[in-house]
């Protein structure tokens, strides 16, 4: 039934950076060359488009997809939770 579905809409641009900074912050190591691209990427213009571009080319590239799989399934919990619905029934 259409009255007890709820709308979920996608991340706005500034949570969509954020997974990005996330991911760059906790989920590369320091010593990867790989971290100061994507931080460069992330920096300049259009950083959405160098991020994929830098990440596509990587051996990080699953390990992002995971990542940012996680980070989307949170906030649609957090959501869901705001509205007081059980975010893990089924």
């Amino acid at each position: 039934r259409w009255e007890n579905c709820v709308r979920i809409d996608p991340p706005e641009l500034g949570e969509s950076f954020g997974i990005m900074e996330r991911f760059i912050r906790d989920c590369i190591p320091d010593d990867a060359g790989i971290k100061e691209r994507l931080r460069k990427a992330v920096s300049g213009r259009k950083p959405f488009r160098n991020f994929k571009y830098v990440i596509d080319g990587s051996e990080y590239r699953q390990k992002w997809f995971d990542f940012r799989q996680g980070q989307l399934e949170r906030l649609v919990a957090d959501y869901l939770n705001s509205l007081d619905i059980d975010a893990s029934a089924k």
